[in-house]
């Protein structure tokens, strides 16, 4: 697949066809392609032109999620149809065309003298090209245009001059430019809606209604609010697949709701049929939240030894619920309840973390079995999925203390959220334009803080630039070659995309888990790394995370062979598995080395600390 053209309609269409024909051909050779979207995905993204990346961003739900396969097929479709329709109003009859010629002629002498600055930070870029404004919420973005006085359906001049555009926004066909679309409210609030702790689903247009209040959200407020917070029965259960295989999804008891939903992406994971249907799904006061457009039947089973069964019928929306508790649960709140000692429907009850499923109020009659307990504001109700909890428990109470809505505390770029207890990063690249020399690299590449290696695949790119640089022998204050600054400005303008990654900090040790650590190590002609996972499991729940990662640069001061690039690429792994395991200071952990030539680095991997098995990577 090559690379799609900048607004080429034909390369558009060309991706989406050659998706479809791969895909047909691995399904006539029997392969399995249910559970292929992130994979397909990922590889056809990097194919798409700057445009197309940034309309594909507004139109889902949630950025900061990776879209189904069906969602990017159905964009490839818009965009094409977008950009068909462009071409034929920009065609039209010869004297049109030629006049067309002319001018596009005068334009692009016109730009061989003069620079375009930017109406927001004046640099040598349009404005809908300014990472600032780029940053900036649509209805912000709308803001910005009036203060600055741009005309509204083009962002390319000033309101006093004729507009000649004939694009109007793809959203909703009006005369203003798509990157200013959002939705606008029927009734303006006079007051602020006081917050509740009514659980509320989530729709497709919930980006762009947080878009039109963000500007609400954002003040600061005192923490003099409620000590409590709502605690949500929840249940770890197995699901069945299509083919036959059980699957691990978390539910949420709901007595308040008549029918049973699940996401769209547990949906995708089971791959079971489905049943096409038109549901509108009331919210509070009666109005339609959302529409399911399909429905499944589910079998699930408790997570643990049973013979109980049950089948439920669910209907399929793109997303539920936040992550749910929506912060970690202090021990103090159940203590009294000896959550050791009984089986929880729910081990994880006490760390926030993303619902598959809502079962309604005939479910949860369904499921109850005698047995309560009670212990200050939580309640343990027994089920056949095990025992439930109910009630409130207390929050982490910080008075005098100005915190804004949902804030992320960050030091040195890593950035800690304390409601889903999961790092970021926060990364805002130095916009660069013109020449560029290998002391402007360098800044940014000290810029970037991973100290863990977390991104260790996007770092070592920078590094191998920055490595052609200095092999380049140039000065440090004259200009690098022109594809060195072409690969520098593209990595810089992907850079911010690592803001989407989140590694939980919680991995769910306690003493009696079985912890294994898996390290993997390879090399190529360019560069050799290594990465460590943790494998942790309680309670028949399976937690994967990463923990470190090293990569390395081949040096160009003499030619490699690939079995010691390898070999230097396992003595790299033996060092950080060594080095993990004396951080986690944790007893009984086994670890497992993947590599590339078991018999040549058999002998670097004397690990006093912990017993090492070796495996061959196939």
């Amino acid at each position: 697949m090559k690379k799609v053209g900048q607004n080429s309609a034909t390369d558009i269409i060309t991706l989406h066809d050659q998706i479809n024909e791969a895909l047909e051909g691995l399904r006539g050779q029997g392969c399995c392609t249910e559970n292929w979207d992130p994979l397909i995905i990922g590889f056809a993204i990097k194919k798409l032109d700057t445009d197309a990346l940034r309309y594909l961003e507004e139109l889902l739900p949630d950025p900061t999620e990776m879209p189904t396969l069906a969602q990017f097929m159905t964009f490839l479709r818009k965009r094409h149809r977008v950009l068909k329709a462009n071409d034929k109003e920009d065609s039209g009859d010869p004297e049109s065309k030629k006049k067309g010629a002319k001018k596009e002629t005068v334009k692009k002498s016109f730009h061989l003298t003069s620079k375009m600055a930017c109406f927001l930070c004046k640099e040598a870029h349009g404005i809908t090209n300014c990472p600032k404004f780029q940053e900036l919420t649509s209805y912000n973005k709308r803001q910005t245009a009036l203060k600055l006085d741009l005309c509204l359906n083009c962002l390319s001049h000033k309101k006093d001059k004729e507009c000649k555009s004939k694009r109007n926004c793809q959203h909703c066909d009006q005369k203003h430019h798509t990157l200013l679309h959002y939705e606008k409210k029927s009734q303006a609030k006079e007051t602020k809606p006081k917050k509740t702790d009514a659980l509320v689903l989530s729709t497709d247009n919930q980006e762009e209604q947080k878009d039109s209040e963000e500007f609400e959200d954002s003040e600061h407020v005192s923490l003099h609010t409620s000590s409590t917070s709502p605690l949500f029965p929840t249940i770890l259960m197995k699901a069945r697949a299509n083919g036959g295989d059980w699957h691990y999804l978390r539910a949420l008891l709901d007595t308040g709701s008549g029918d049973s939903f699940i996401s769209e992406r547990a949906a995708q994971e089971l791959a079971l049929p489905r049943e096409r249907i038109n549901a509108p799904i009331r919210g509070i006061g009666g109005s339609a939240a959302a529409v399911s457009k399909h429905q499944v039947q589910i079998i699930l089973a408790p997570r643990f030894p049973s013979t109980y069964k049950l089948e439920v019928g669910a209907l399929v929306l793109s997303s539920l619920t936040g992550l749910l508790p929506q912060q970690p649960i202090k021990t103090d709140s159940y203590k009294g309840l000896k959550v050791d000692n009984i089986l929880m429907a729910d081990p994880t009850f006490m760390t926030p973390g993303p619902i598959d499923m809502i079962l309604g109020a005939q479910i949860y009659a369904s499921i109850l079995k005698n047995g309560i307990k009670r212990s200050n504001t939580i309640s343990a109700q027994n089920t056949e999925f095990g025992w439930i909890l109910t009630g409130s428990h207390k929050q982490i109470e910080a008075k005098y203390l100005q915190l804004t809505e949902n804030e992320t505390l960050t030091a040195l770029g890593v950035g800690w959220d304390p409601n889903t207890d999961q790092f970021s990063y926060k990364i805002k690249p130095t916009p660069r334009s013109g020449q560029m020399d290998k002391r402007m690299i360098l800044s940014d590449l000290a810029s970037i803080y991973d100290p863990i290696g977390w991104l260790a695949p996007v770092t070592i790119r920078a590094r191998l630039i920055m490595q052609r640089a200095c092999k380049d022998q140039v000065d440090w204050n004259k200009p690098v070659s022109k594809g060195i600054v072409d690969d520098w400005k593209e990595f810089l303008r992907n850079l911010p995309e690592v803001e989407k990654i989140r590694i939980p900090r919680y991995m769910n040790y306690s003493p009696g888990a079985n912890v294994q650590l898996h390290g993997f190590s390879d090399a190529s002609e360019k560069a050799y790394g290594a990465v460590v996972y943790a494998r942790v499991e309680k309670d028949s729940l399976v937690m994967i995370l990463p923990l470190a990662a090293k990569t390395r640069v081949v040096p160009l001061d003499k030619p490699y062979t690939m079995p010691r690039l390898e070999l230097c690429g396992a003595v790299l792994l033996a060092e950080l598995l060594d080095m993990t395991l004396k951080t986690l200071d944790i007893a009984d952990v086994n670890c497992h080395a993947w590599i590339d030539s078991k018999k040549r680095v058999v002998h670097y991997f004397h690990l006093n600390t912990s017993p090492l098995d070796f495996h061959k990577i196939p």
